[in-house]
């Protein structure tokens, strides 16, 4: 019984985001900075998003990124990306409704993908099971209890002093947010 709560917990948790409200000030506010890139549902597929370089415009709706981190690129921007800094146009006041609107972008999970950008780029190192392997020296990541948001920055940025390479080129926030949510299932048996 506690294995059904703990599974639907986990599934809810990555399907349901914070109710986004049509009025709010922060949703005029993304409309009018964000969404010709990101989107009006911030899912970065509009054909400006698209088009951008060295990336696209990044899916904004996976929670894998801390309150400070999304607040920091609105602030700052992402060097080397098409993503500027709105930190000298907008308050800090704007900045943190802003914040708060992207927090509550929803976004359901799509486990397959998940499972199988894995088995692409994290089998090799950690086991088609994800269970680590020895002569790797890999962690089991189906035990691990990194939070999503630490898991998702070493699987972005790598983990200094291992082998483990930043993935930001080759996974979009949603296909490593996808990643947990499969790993946090294989957790419990639920493929």
């Amino acid at each position: 019984m506690q294995r059904i709560f703990l599974c639907l917990a986990l599934i809810l948790a990555a399907t349901v985001g914070t109710p986004v409200y049509a009025g709010t000030p922060g949703k005029a506010l993304f409309d009018k900075e964000c969404a010709a890139c990101h989107g009006i549902d911030g899912a970065g597929r509009t054909e400006l998003g698209k088009r951008l370089k060295p990336f696209p415009a990044r899916d904004l709706r996976p929670k894998i990124l801390s309150m400070q981190e999304i607040r920091s690129v609105l602030e700052q921007g992402r060097s080397k990306t098409s993503m500027h800094g709105h930190g000298k146009r907008l308050n800090q006041q704007q900045i943190g409704v802003l914040t708060a609107y992207v927090q509550s972008l929803p976004y359901r999970a799509d486990r397959q993908n998940g499972q199988a950008r894995y088995q692409q780029l994290c089998a090799r190192c950690h086991g088609a099971d994800a269970q680590g392997l020895a002569e790797m020296a890999s962690p089991n990541l189906v035990l691990s209890e990194l939070p999503d948001i630490q898991m998702a920055k070493i699987i972005r940025e790598g983990h200094p002093g291992t082998i483990m390479g930043g993935m930001k080129q080759e996974l979009g926030n949603a296909d490593i947010a996808d990643i947990i949510v499969w790993l946090r299932l294989q957790r419990y048996g639920l493929q």
